[in-house]
């Protein structure tokens, strides 16, 4: 709204002639009916209005035109009388004027229903069928009612000649709906009889006034389609042109006043109007890519095309700046979301996912991004509450892949059981959030760890073909939490395949590694993103543990022959011997740290013996009892075979009938006590023949007793004695019963069972103990790419890869030197969730071979983006620690990356990024007329100089749209202000106004106090839309700027001094139900309204006025309006007031329930702001709550904020009078 001021200035205020066309046509029509028109007999034959009334646009502009304020003026007149008078007999005069009055708005509706309808009248537009709709629908049944009223009137009251009872002709005023009868008021007194009616005919008289102003609305189009329309008569028609003809005249004549200012001001007082400042772009340099570096100066003038007078456009370039080769190789962005509209049950904020996009992966993708018209978000965009279709980034890769020769597993069945063991304060925070989940849900907490867990990742291992996925695993709940130990099972079958080494040809990931690999990766498509509970984890030791049964994946070698392993075969050959033996090779057993070991077989051919050796061999003349048959078990290390004396053991055992039993296993327990060294780097398949040749990998099962074995050296003896023995017996027959033939035993089905286990070391204490030899590494997956998290150079035990940051924009940078500098122009446009934030700075960082590290002040020279909001330049000096990190990413680019740690997403939208590029400004013609508004993007042509190894200069992004000089108004104003103070301002409101017409760039300046001899401003500076509310704040040299230019102008005698504007926080809470299905665009539409609603000058060009203080309900009031809330509890406001102490004092409205309360700025230097993040709980239904107070941690409040005292209505006695205002005190912060 102007100034009083500036309306008396504005020339169109008052104007000489200021009829509008409709106007005009009225004019014409009001005097046509006072003149006669004669015919040719020089007699009266009717008004000069009948040879324009058959024209339809004569009806619709009196329409347009009709003034029924006035009307409503005696209308409410009438009422307002009413309502004071007291005498019956007064009552009911003024109840038939009233009636009188409310006739007159059924007679103009008929009117202009019969005129629109006449036979004569020319239609070139539907407004008669829309009167006539409306009579239908609704003029005619407030026709009925005033009807009944009247003849009650006429019947029981009055029976004036001027009251009667409507009929018009035409039947469509006819309504049958309204029988009502009044005869129910006969019963009361006569008062209460006449208000009712009164009551009534208010009633018809307000639905009459909303017919007739529905009726005007619909003229004004009807109004313009008449005008245009080409079927008027050729005498209207001329008319209409002599009316648009004296158009011209009119405009000329209004301009009189414009006239005699501009003389005074321009000829008589020599005043000139501003010229607007140069205009800015951007320019974009190509050097030869044989040169490193190249210097360019400031100055150097571009050439741009030509003005309309054949004048060159000229652009110089603003600062010095080395060019080089550097380019761009990558960018990707990084958004963690943990919003607080998805509460979960919790109290503390949960992050609900992680995002990441990776918007160009090479130098080839960056150029196509800047030649194409896409868009991202500068530092992501939280994706929930987007619909699939829509989303713009996909879930961030997050997990860990452990690595270790404990997980050469073949396929058989396995079990794997990773233990890790958290230091305590890590246990306790996962607890907490447990036990706070809990005990906001109806849920227990065991409930609560399985919806966390259950699903919480995505496992997979190494194959031969690549990944395989793990559907079966278990995240374990620990009994005993004291343990700080979380357990994950994993169960495999014989028919999943064995896991595989590492390699990077088959399982493309570039992780240094020659051991299988497990991968978990976390699932955010979980209902509680596990990463939320985890991502803080600490470990101090991670177990992975195997179970291995009925492995059967090995070879075995019988004299130094392979041996079928799926058939059957004798034990020790077909003639075993003292010392015969078999040899196993099973390189599984031997490339990892076994704990326990089982080997078993049956025995196939036992039947043959009758399970029974003694009865066997009886005729042999020895004992050949089962306990006398020992095996020795020796596994092969280091060259040798290695037994102890637990490894020589019965070959047989007793079944429960006390025979020999089928099946045989045999186990060795505490197996790490033996000194048998690993070969971690022996792989199954290894072996492929019988030699002396293998240090490990083999086991010898050998027949160590009875020294005679099994007979068959002895049998040839026995047997010949036994034949002469039976020669020598007088029958003459063979008697060989008790002498059979040695019994070769044959087994099959030989399994080894096995646990084995490997311990990976993260604590400090315990570091030592970590064997390296192993090859044991635990890696993080995260967006950055792959890092190992243990070796011997580094151990992190971050579970997880930590993000602390709730957005990035990394950007690869590919040199063929160490980078020393690089200038960044971003094409930016602007961002639709943009709202006030208070942290809405940003951090740049750079990777050294330590890993990232924050740029100092000092290296970044310049950022023209104000925090990558609007498009610019970033400039950089490189830190001498800028690297390539091997661990980071590819491993072989320079990194930087933009950083903000809250709330990302209010930033810009990038189209385009390039290296060497500069702003540049325009050089201004001698001719300001020629200048231009705009410079067209790609108009840059070329330096004016040629310099050395630049290929090319081109402009990115045209200039800003500018205005060559300023507005006739701001000139009449800047010069009427001259006028009073002449240069030498004195009063408030000159040096007011003296500043505000020397900056072009302020939009409000304030004088808040002059105390001692000191004159103090607070001054806000222009800023658009797709600005930051921060930056209407003024800079340091921005202020020293005004106090030099003031201080040539003031009186010594007193000083000036400039402020920037002090921020005073407002923070709602309430609980919301939305009608729509995405809540978070809501709450991120009502954040950005709520800011409007409260500052609305934050883009005006000129600020008049800024609130003092606001109403609490009228804020209220603001929020259920929006028509995207359906419904609204639970309100409250929190103020954080500042006074001039710089004390923050918070109050809270829901402590005192006062609606009407103000909240009112502490000071004249503070203005009021909604604080970004309310406290908004998202409804289901209509659920009514009690607005509560706010709790200290829900402020979430910067560190600097420290609490100093806590208040209640008790301690009023001991806190300041500024504070003894509020009985709504919550607590003060200094």
């Amino acid at each position: 709204m102007k100034s009083l001021e500036k309306k008396i200035l504005d020339l169109n205020t008052l104007k000489i002639e200021d009829r509008s066309f409709s106007d005009l046509i009225n004019l014409v029509s009001q005097i046509s009916k006072e003149i006669n028109l004669y015919n040719s007999d020089n007699i009266v034959s009717d008004k000069f209005f009948s040879m324009f009334s058959h024209d339809n646009t004569f009806l619709v502009s009196e329409i347009l035109k009709y003034n029924i304020d006035d009307l409503k003026f005696t209308r409410n007149k009438l009422i307002k009388k009413y309502d004071t008078s007291e005498k019956f007999k007064s009552k009911v005069e003024i109840l038939l004027d009233f009636i009188i009055l409310t006739k007159s708005f059924f007679d103009k509706i008929s009117d202009w229903y019969k005129r629109s309808f006449s036979k004569d009248l020319i239609i070139d537009s539907n407004i008669n069928f829309e009167i006539e709709s409306i009579i239908k629908k609704h003029a005619s049944k407030q026709l009925a009612s005033y009807n009944n009223i009247i003849r009650f009137i006429l019947k029981e009251i009055s029976e004036k000649e001027q009251i009667k009872i409507i009929k018009y002709q035409e039947k469509i005023w006819l309504n049958t709906e309204n029988k009502s009868d009044m005869n129910y008021l006969i019963k009361k007194n006569k008062i209460d009889v006449i208000d009712n009616l009164f009551k009534n005919m208010i009633l018809i008289n307000n639905s009459l006034i909303n017919i007739i102003d529905n009726i005007v609305v619909r003229s004004k189009k009807k109004f313009k389609n008449s005008l245009e329309n080409k079927s008027h008569n050729p005498h209207i028609g001329l008319l209409f042109s002599f009316l648009n003809l004296y158009k011209h005249l009119t405009n000329d004549i209004n301009l009189i006043s414009k006239k005699h200012l501009d003389y005074y001001y321009y000829k008589i007082l020599g005043q000139k109007k501003f010229v607007s400042a140069p205009n800015k772009t951007f320019a974009v340099f190509k050097i030869d890519p044989n040169i490193s570096e190249i210097n360019l100066n400031k100055g150097q003038i571009i050439n741009a095309g030509q003005y309309s007078d054949g004048s060159g456009i000229e652009y110089i370039v603003d600062e010095d700046m080395t060019l080089n080769n550097a380019q761009l190789s990558s960018i990707r962005t990084i958004f963690l979301s943990n919003s607080s509209i998805n509460s979960f049950d919790s109290r503390y904020r949960l992050i609900s996912a992680v995002y990441s996009k990776l918007i160009c992966r090479n130098i080839e993708e960056v150029e196509n991004f800047n030649n194409n018209s896409n868009v991202f978000n500068a530092l992501g965009k939280d994706q929930n509450f987007i619909s699939n279709q829509k989303t713009k980034m996909n879930y961030a890769n997050l997990g860990f892949i452990l690595g270790s020769s404990c997980l050469k597993l073949s396929n058989t069945k396995r079990e794997i059981i990773i233990d890790f063991i958290f230091e305590s304060s890590s246990v306790k925070q996962l607890t907490d959030l447990i036990i706070d989940i809990s005990n906001n849900s109806q849920l227990n907490e065991n409930e609560v760890f399985y919806k966390i867990f259950s699903d919480a990742f995505f496992i997979s291992y190494s194959y031969d073909e690549g990944w395989f996925k793990i559907d079966d695993y278990e995240v374990i709940m620990p009994d005993d939490w004291s343990k700080n130990t979380l357990s994950i099972s994993i169960k495999l079958g014989k028919s999943h395949p064995s896991f595989m080494n590492y390699k990077n040809t088959i399982h493309g990931m570039n992780i240094d590694s020659n051991n299988p690999l497990i991968m978990f990766k976390i699932n955010q498509n979980s209902f509680y993103n596990p990463y939320a509970f985890l991502n803080k984890m600490k470990m101090k030791q991670v177990n992975i543990k195997s179970k291995v049964s009925k492995l059967s994946n090995f070879k075995i070698f019988s004299n130094k022959s392979v041996v079928s392993d799926s058939s059957e075969f004798d034990f020790f050959g077909s003639i075993p011997k003292n010392n015969s033996n078999i040899h196993i090779a099973c390189e599984e057993l031997f490339n990892k740290k076994i704990d326990d070991f089982n080997i078993s077989w049956n025995y196939i051919n036992l039947e043959d013996v009758q399970n029974n050796l003694v009865d066997y061999y009886k005729g042999y003349g020895r004992s050949f009892a089962i306990s006398e048959y020992k095996l020795k078990l020796s596994f092969l290390s280091d060259y040798r075979y290695i037994n102890y004396e637990n490894m020589i053991f019965p070959m047989f055992d007793f079944d429960s009938t006390n025979n020999i039993d089928d099946k045989k296993s045999h186990s060795v327990k505490d197996f790490n006590n033996i000194q048998i060294s690993p070969n971690f780097n022996l792989n199954t398949g290894d072996i492929t023949t019988f030699n002396k040749d293998y240090d490990s990998g083999i086991i010898k099962l050998q027949l160590t007793c009875p020294t005679f074995a099994f007979g068959h050296k002895s049998y040839p003896k026995i047997y010949s004695e036994s034949v002469s023995q039976n020669m020598i017996n007088k029958s003459g027959k063979l008697y060989d019963e008790n002498i059979n033939e040695p019994y070769s035993p044959q087994i099959s089905d030989i399994n080894i069972d096995y646990a084995a286990s490997t311990i990976m070391y993260f604590d400090q204490e315990n570091i030592n103990k970590n064997d390296y030899d192993e090859g044991n590494i635990f890696l993080h997956l995260s967006p950055y790419g792959i890092q190992n998290t243990f070796s011997k150079k580094n151990i992190n035990n971050s579970m997880f890869y930590e993000l602390h940051n709730d957005g990035e924009l990394i950007i690869g940078i590919k040199s063929a030197q160490k980078l020393k500098n690089l200038d960044l122009f971003f094409e930016i446009v602007k961002n639709e969730n943009e709202f006030y934030d208070f942290s809405s700075k940003i951090k740049w960082q750079y990777v050294s071979k330590n890993g990232w590290k924050t740029f100092d002040d000092q290296f970044i020279l310049n950022d023209q983006t104000n925090n990558l909001i609007n498009s610019g330049v970033i400039s950089f000096i490189f830190p001498k620690d800028i690297s390539v990190n091997k661990e980071i990413l590819s491993g072989k680019e320079f990194y930087i990356k933009a950083i903000s740690k809250d709330k990302a997403d209010q930033l810009g939208l990038i189209k385009s990024v390039f290296t060497n590029a500069c702003s540049t400004t325009e050089v201004i013609p001698s001719e300001n007329s020629v200048r231009l508004p705009q410079l067209k993007e790609n108009s840059f042509q070329g330096l004016q100089k040629n310099v050395s190894g630049i290929i090319s200069v081109s402009q990115p992004i045209p200039s800003p749209m500018i205005s060559l000089s300023e507005s006739d108004d701001r000139f009449y104003e800047r010069t009427s202000n001259l006028l009073k103070h002449k240069n030498r301002p004195v009063s408030k409101s000159e040096f007011e106004n003296f500043i505000k017409d020397n900056f072009k760039n302020l939009s409000y300046v304030k004088c808040i106090d002059n105390d001692d001899n000191i004159l103090t401003f607070v001054c806000l500076k222009k800023i658009n839309e797709t600005q930051n509310i921060d930056e209407i704040k003024l800079t340091p040299q921005e202020i020293k700027n005004i106090l030099l230019f003031i201080n040539k102008y003031k009186s010594p005698n007193f000083d000036i001094k400039i402020i920037n504007p002090v921020f005073e926080d407002v923070l709602i809470k309430a609980s919301i139900k939305f009608n729509t299905a995405n809540p978070g665009r809501a709450i991120s539409i009502f954040n950005k309204e709520l800011l409007a609603f409260i500052c609305p000058w934050k883009s005006s060009e000129s600020v008049n006025y800024i609130y003092n203080s606001i109403k609490n309900i009228d804020i209220l009031n603001f929020v259920k309006s929006r028509k995207y809330i359906d419904y609204v509890t639970g309100f409250s406001i929190i103020h954080f007031k500042k006074d001039e102490s710089g004390n923050i004092i918070v109050y809270d409205s829901a402590s005192e329930n006062h609606e009407n309360d103000f909240i009112s700025k502490g000071s004249n230097k503070s203005i009021i702001v909604p604080r970004n993040r309310h406290i908004i709980k998202v409804l289901n239904s209509n659920e009514y709550e009690i607005p509560s107070k706010i709790n200290y941690e829900d402020l979430e409040i910067d560190d600097t904020f420290i609490s100093t005292k806590e208040i209640n209505k008790n301690q009023l006695n001991q806190i300041s009078s500024e504070e003894k205002k509020y009985d709504n005190l919550q607590f003060t912060l200094k």
